[in-house]
């Protein structure tokens, strides 16, 4: 059987869930309340509903009520499955209510199958029961593992019978069951020696009267002799009892005539000490009305006054002893004067808060000063001397910069003189240019004019007069024209030298002024400045830290030295401060032991004062209590010695009034009920009868006893009760032994019928024993079978723990009748139990033999999924992967179903689905 398609509309938190199986493996993965335990009592309950019979039971109505949709309106859904022989089946179920209406039908057909199937109310209907052959719970104990209940499965033994059944023959209906039913039916016809209406009962029943009836008639014989017996026993304890009788009656006759001359005297003397109690009260009258009823509060007053002058006396010696100590303690804080000056100013755990820092940071400045040295040795290594690393330190970012600057100023007027070189040069060159043609312009304009000149003169040519003159004019405007431009020349010549000289000075100068700021570095170039600072930036570094270090020291010991100064401390070293720290605990010490004596001695005080004010008020309180008495209360201790004698005769007084009404009471007591003549009467009256018992047993006189007159009347009205209940003992014995032989038939009768009903009874278990030899009989057959599974489980479980621990374990033992198992240990090859295996260990045996369980009943019916809920929780790494190994063998053969939230078998579930074995479903 394998499950191919399930459809949610709702069910507790799921809502329209929609899912088509792998045939072979399927991992649902999500994590914790993803759902993943709602999901599989879906599974469940589609498959089998939440009801197991026609009725309704309380605990499955309050599981269907649990898993009511939160949230969608539909609680029910679908599940298909494909049996092995091709066959497919559709489970329709709503659980909206608890009729839970059920159909299941073939989902390619469409084929109804609900009434063949044989429906029962609540949506009972066995078909998952038929086709897998288990019902719900072996389902449960077999097929279905939830998380941390692999073990569950051992010594649940209905299951473990049930499935053991099924092991056997595939089916419930068992032949072998059905001949014990019938003569277990046998048996019970006959009945045992506990059932009521069957053959054995009633006949044993019959036998148990008839020996009964006998055993009373030996019983009645007995009683017969016994009464008999008894009858001549009471009558002589009855003679006993009248002789005791008498004996006590006249024992209270003695006690009564003692107790009669007892009160006669009694009486005589409480009238004699009545008179002389009267005479000495007389004298004592005088004090009668003296107020006594202030007696305990003045003791309690005059006891307090005494404690608090007591008191008042060990405070002032208190007192005095705090005075010295704190004088002492003075006397000592005198040496840390400076100290207090130091504490008012700063508090210890500021000093020590900066104490401590300054020591941090001193050691951090050594550290530096450590770190600096190791870099200079290293530089100077390399050729720098130690005076150019100390440049270095006021070479700034500014400074660099500036020097850059003006090289790059320099090598800027260089290039500037280059092309006003180069400008001079082309003007001097232009120089002899201009003069020659000057003056070859003014000669051949005048050799030229004088012979046009010549020429007009002569006639020859008549216009060379004044074609002369304008060459003349012209000739001069050419000379002049040059001669300006020679002027210009002239003028630029000496700009350009002029500039040339400006940079040359500049140059120069800015020289001069790099060489000033390169001297202190021995370089001659910028660039050779930077590369002897990349040298030394290491040791500038530290040297900047140094100095940030040492600023810091200096701010603390500036800060320290403030308040140092008043002890007298001029260089802070770390044994001044540790120091400087001990003499200011010891000072804060001693400062706090004088401020608590100081505190004692303000307590003392003023406990001195309420005991002073106390003692004043309390003798106020006397002095006012002994005024009211009438005593005059100048001096206490006189007043306490009046009020006490005065007291003293108040209670004389008292005490003989009380003696007076005791004596009075005895008197009263006596003549309570009695006056002294009938008393007198009474005594006569029983000195008679105690003459009458002499007369009657004169054995009795002188006779005596301890016991009081109540307990000797006590006696004599139960010895008088025994007496007459003797009587009638003696009376009803003699009844008996007249009608105890009556009732009973002969016994030879009872005797006869015994014997015949002792042989039916003999029948009746012969026969029963017959029957329970043939039951007991195939009962062991069957266990003999039920054992020949053992060899099958025990190679199945074998074989898996072998793969899974790689051949660690590789033997298991399995008891049959309660799946328990026990494992071959490799060191020692003995049978260890389960329970005393590791917890993994265990879970790995458990959730195999499971398995084997599934496996072996499949073998005689469909192959059963299975379904787990994360067993894999004590697995280590190595294992899981065995485990995991193992499941992925037998999916090809076993549809199952894995629910967990470990990301490893996530990522195992989606390694095997490429290969198209596994799907992986993640729950949101």
């Amino acid at each position: 059987m394998k499950l191919t398609k399930i459809v949610i509309h709702g069910f507790g938190k799921i809502v329209d869930l929609n899912c088509k199986f792998n045939p072979q493996m399927n991992v649902f993965w999500g994590l914790n309340e993803a759902g993943k335990s709602t999901l599989q009592q879906a599974i469940l309950a589609l498959l089998y509903g939440f009801y197991q019979g026609s009725r309704a039971r309380p605990a499955e109505t309050e599981e269907r009520e649990r898993y009511k949709p939160w949230q969608a309106e539909r609680f029910g859904g679908t599940v298909c499955y494909r049996l092995d022989d091709g066959r497919e089946f559709e489970i329709i179920r709503d659980f909206q209510t608890s009729d839970v209406p059920t159909r299941i039908i073939d989902p390619i057909t469409g084929k109804d199958y609900t009434s063949a199937l044989g429906t029962k109310r609540h949506g009972f209907i066995p078909a998952v029961r038929e086709h897998l052959g288990m019902n719900k719970e072996v389902f449960l104990s077999t097929a279905f593992v939830r998380q941390a209940q692999v073990k569950q499965l051992q010594g649940r033994k209905p299951v473990i019978d049930e499935i053991v059944s099924l092991l056997d023959t595939g089916s419930v209906d068992l032949s072998a069951k059905s001949a014990i039913a019938i003569l277990e039916k046998k048996i019970k016809e006959i009945g045992t020696e506990k059932a009521r209406v069957r053959k054995l009962q009633q006949a044993q029943q019959r036998l148990a009267k008839l020996k009964n009836e006998n055993s009373q008639l030996k019983i009645a014989r007995q009683e017969l002799h016994q009464a008999i017996i008894q009858k001549q026993k009471q009558e002589h304890e009855l003679q006993n009892s009248r002789h005791k009788l008498m004996e006590y009656q006249y024992l209270v006759t003695v006690k009564k005539i003692e107790q009669l001359r007892t009160q006669l005297q009694k009486l005589q003397t409480a009238e004699q000490h009545l008179k002389t109690l009267d005479k000495k009260a007389e004298e004592l009258k005088v004090y009668a009305k003296f107020p006594d009823e202030f007696r305990d509060t003045i003791l309690k007053r005059t006891q307090n006054l005494q404690n608090l002058k007591e008191q008042f006396k060990n405070i002032a010696e208190e007192k005095k002893q705090y005075q010295e100590t704190v004088r002492r303690f003075q006397a000592e804080l005198e040496k840390f004067a400076a100290f207090r000056s130091l504490a008012e100013q700063l508090p210890l755990d500021k000093f020590q808060q900066q104490s401590n820092h300054w020591k941090i940071v001193d050691q951090n400045y050594q550290n530096a000063q450590k770190d600096l040295a190791a870099e200079e040795t290293r530089l100077t290594e390399q050729g720098l001397k130690k005076e150019n690393l100390q440049c270095f330190q006021d070479l700034s970012p500014e400074m660099l910069a500036g020097i850059k600057q003006l090289e790059s100023e320099i090598q800027q007027l260089e290039t500037e003189l280059v092309a006003l070189q180069q400008r001079k040069a082309q003007t001097q060159a232009n120089r002899g240019v201009v003069p020659l043609t000057q003056w070859s312009v003014l000669t051949g304009s005048l050799i030229l004019s004088a012979g046009l000149l010549y020429l007009g003169i002569r006639g020859i040519f008549p216009s060379g007069i004044l074609v002369g003159i304008a060459t003349l004019v012209c000739g001069n405007g050419i000379f002049f024209y040059w001669q300006r431009k020679w002027r210009k020349w002239r003028a630029e010549l000496r700009q350009v030298e002029t500039k040339i000289e400006q940079f040359e000075q500049r140059k120069i100068v800015k020289q001069d002024e790099l060489r000033q700021q390169l001297k202190p570095y021995q370089v001659g170039s910028y660039q050779e400045l930077l590369e002897r600072k990349s040298w030394g930036e290491t040791y500038l570094q530290k040297w900047e830290a140094l100095q940030k270090v040492k600023n810091e020291r200096d701010k603390i010991e500036f800060q320290l030295l403030k308040y140092l100064n008043i002890v007298g401390v001029k260089e802070i070293t770390s044994e001044k401060l540790e120091e400087v720290e001990s003499g200011f605990k010891e000072y804060l010490n001693l400062e706090n032991e004088h401020n608590m004596q100081v505190q004692q001695l303000q307590r003392l005080q003023r406990e001195m004062v309420q005991v002073n004010d106390q003692i004043e008020a309390t003798e106020s309180s006397l002095r006012q209590l002994y005024e009211k008495c009438g005593i005059s209360a100048e001096e206490l201790e006189a007043a306490r010695a009046e009020y006490d004698k005065s007291f003293a005769q108040k209670r004389r007084w008292l005490n003989l009034q009380k003696e007076l009404e005791k004596w009075v009471a005895e008197k009263e007591g006596i003549l309570a009920t009695k006056s002294r003549a009938e008393l007198e009467t009474e005594l006569q009256e029983i000195e008679k009868q105690q003459k009458a018992l002499l007369a009657r047993r004169p054995e009795l006189e002188g006779k005596q006893s301890s016991l009081e007159l109540r307990r000797l009347e006590q006696i004599v009205i139960d010895l008088d009760r025994e007496r007459e209940t003797k009587e009638k003992q003696v009376e009803r014995l003699a009844e008996r032994i007249q009608t105890v032989m009556k009732p009973h038939r002969a016994r030879a009768e009872i005797e006869e019928e015994i014997a015949e009903v002792e042989m039916e009874v003999r029948r009746l278990l012969q026969f029963r024993r017959a029957l329970e030899c043939a039951r007991d009989t195939i009962k062991q057959v069957a266990e003999t079978y039920h054992r020949d599974i053992a060899p099958h489980l025990n190679q199945a479980v074998s074989e898996g723990i072998n793969h899974i621990t790689r051949g660690r374990y590789r033997e298991v033992r399995i008891d049959p009748t309660t799946l328990s198992l026990k494992l071959v240990l490799p060191e020692t090859k003995t049978l260890e139990a389960s329970e005393y295996l590791s917890l993994g260990t265990q879970e790995q045996l458990y959730l195999l033999l499971r398995i084997a369980i599934a496996r072996l009943l499949s073998e005689s019916g469909e192959k059963i999924p299975l379904i787990l809920d994360d067993p894999f929780v004590h697995f280590d790494h190595l294992r899981l992967e065995q485990m995991l190994n193992f499941l992925t063998e037998i999916s090809a053969e076993h549809q199952i179903l894995i629910f967990s939230k470990e990301r490893e078998i996530l990522r195992w579930g989606e390694q095997l689905e490429k290969s198209g074995k596994a799907t992986v479903f993640k729950l949101p």
